[in-house]
């Protein structure tokens, strides 16, 4: 599509503020990412002290760096960064949450406190984006020393909380202030909104409610690696069914924040994300020990957030899967178990958690119904206020706009007129003969001659002409941007339109005339005033012969001073 708008920008210089936009976010990157690599470096001295494990070191490397490539992706294809977070504060900041994330996962408990501690320094100088190159190699130099220095303290010397916690706070806190200069002042949020949650509102709403469900799926990855800590859960099996619950939940944030899942029949993936949610927790089930019960509590919990998103059928579904799924991890307890009541303890569950189940299965469904309940109502009560509103401002019998809605129109024309000085014209029409059609074939014939009488004048006028049924056979015309002049003329085409349009097939010769009254609209004359001079004006033409447009030809202002307005009388 090509913008011809005076005011856009040439393609060249768009193509130049583009290329610059992209080469600024290219050094952004390059200096943060060159900040990470000074924490890579100390955690590789930890790695090579069997501190931190190999794989998920560079497992962390990978990710940042393939987290850094996306984002000038994104620049080239017109993400507007510049808009709302020119110095990528939003995906920097995420970047380095994910990254103490996942340290906190590599590390044994024993040394994760003093390692995120050495860590932290230069996250929170990659994060704060300071004025000035000297500054940012200042404050990177300043925070690699003070890692380097807790961690030859931390590898040499056994730290307890209190000391490590004082140490971070102590290097933390002359870059904190930083949190509130110039720009990252009114950027620190909305950035970090817009970063998360997407500039669609659709898609932020998605995002939310996932971040949502992610809480208690972070509770039970917390719950997992308790269990692991104090013992009741194999450490490696716990560490390794956390890596793939955050790989698996960042996989899915970021299918929605790129937007991939506007491609899918059910963009929200609610059913795959609850059927891999429920692998998790029939694998944290055989794992769980004393504390099984929680992936249990934590299954109707998913299933009761599904249920306000998804049909009943895809209820129904995951429920038949989740049946399965843990039938074959309360098989893989019995076989592993040795003690008699705990076998027929699993028998048991497993007998609850299906009747549950399947009370759910039918919950959903009484929703459903009762969705499609208010939404048919909904649809229902949106047709008869458009009923309503039809009604109330056309008439039944031929469609036209009734009296009170053209009292209206008028209105706001005069108003219009006296505003911007454009003349306008109303005509007041009344059927020759009318009633004689009644009396002679029918009131079914004379509905079917107004019907058709009103059709035929909507076609000899113009489309900006409003035709009203004003009461009976009487019919009211606003003749909007014309002159008694112009408006006579439109008057008479109709009369011609009128003239061989057939009234009724019942009874194909009959045909009607119609006498007419017209007078100017004029900010100057009430609306009352202003219809019942055109009402003068119809039955003067009556009283000279019908079918005749009988037309003021005087300013309306002379008319109140003089006696009696002149008229102008136009016959067939």
């Amino acid at each position: 599509m090509v913008n011809d708008s005076p005011h856009a920008p040439p393609a060249a210089s768009r193509v130049t503020g583009a290329n610059r936009r992209l080469r600024v976010v290219q050094g952004l990157l390059a200096h943060a990412v060159t900040r990470h690599a000074l924490a890579w470096l100390l955690l590789a001295m930890a790695a090579s002290q069997h501190r931190l494990p190999w794989e998920g070191l560079l497992g962390l490397i990978a990710l940042t760096i393939a987290a850094s490539a996306l984002l000038p992706a994104m620049a080239r294809r017109g993400v507007p960064f510049h808009r709302f977070d020119p110095g990528l504060f939003g995906p920097l900041t995420l970047l380095s949450g994910i990254a103490l994330f996942w340290v906190a996962l590599m590390a044994e408990p024993a040394d994760r406190w003093w390692l995120l501690a050495c860590v932290l320094p230069s996250q929170l100088a990659a994060s704060t984006h300071l004025r000035g190159p000297a500054w940012r190699h200042a404050s990177a130099f300043v925070a690699f020393m003070a890692g380097a220095l807790l961690l030859a303290f931390g590898l040499g010397n056994p730290l307890d909380d209190t000391l490590v916690a004082a140490l971070t706070g102590m290097m933390a806190a002359p870059l904190l202030p930083l949190w509130s200069i110039g720009r990252l002042r009114h950027l620190r949020a909305r950035a970090l909104k817009k970063w998360l949650l997407s500039n669609d509102r659709a898609q932020g709403v998605f995002i939310q409610r996932f971040l949502i469900a992610c809480l208690c799926a972070l509770s039970g990855i917390v719950a997992l690696e308790y269990g692991a800590s104090v013992g009741f859960i194999d450490p490696q099996a716990a560490r390794w069914m956390t890596y793939l619950a955050a790989v698996t939940i960042l996989s899915f944030y970021l299918v929605t924040r790129s937007g991939l899942n506007q491609n899918l029949h059910d963009r929200t993936m609610t059913e795959p994300k609850l059927l891999v949610c429920v692998v998790f927790l029939a694998f944290g089930y055989y794992l769980g020990g004393i504390g099984r019960g929680l992936a249990l509590t934590l299954l109707v919990t998913m299933e009761m957030f599904g249920m306000f998103m998804i049909t009943p059928s895809q209820v129904a579904r995951i429920s038949a899967f989740a049946a399965v799924a843990f039938s074959v991890s309360m098989l893989a307890v019995v076989r592993n178990e040795t003690d008699p009541g705990q076998i027929k303890l699993q028998g048991v569950t497993f007998g609850v958690m299906v009747v549950v189940l399947t009370v759910m299965s039918w919950l959903a469904q009484q929703l459903g119904l009762l969705r499609n309940s208010l939404v048919r109502r909904k649809n229902e009560l949106s047709e008869a206020l458009e009923r309503i509103q039809v009604l109330a401002t056309r008439d039944e019998l031929t469609g036209l706009v009734n009296r009170r809605h053209m009292i209206e129109l008028i209105d706001q024309r005069i108003k219009l007129g006296a505003r911007s000085g454009t003349p306008a014209c109303i005509a007041l029409i009344d059927l020759d003969h009318f009633k004689a059609v009644n009396d002679t074939h029918g009131h079914g014939v004379g509905d079917e001659v107004l019907r058709n009488f009103a059709r035929a004048m909507k076609a000899g006028l113009r489309d900006t002409d409003v035709v009203a049924r004003w009461g009976g056979e009487e019919f009211l015309i606003l003749l909007n941007d014309s002159d008694m002049a112009a408006a006579a003329l439109g008057i008479e085409r109709a009369r011609l339109e009128v003239a061989r349009t057939a009234m009724s097939a019942t009874v194909p010769k009959l045909h009607v005339t119609f006498s007419c009254g017209l007078a100017p609209c004029e900010d100057s004359v009430p609306l009352e005033k202003l219809v019942d001079l055109a009402d003068q004006r119809l039955y003067e033409a009556k009283a000279q012969g019908r079918n005749r447009t009988c037309a003021i030809m005087v300013p309306m202002a002379a008319s109140h001073a003089s006696a009696k307005p002149q008229a102008a009388v136009h016959s067939d």
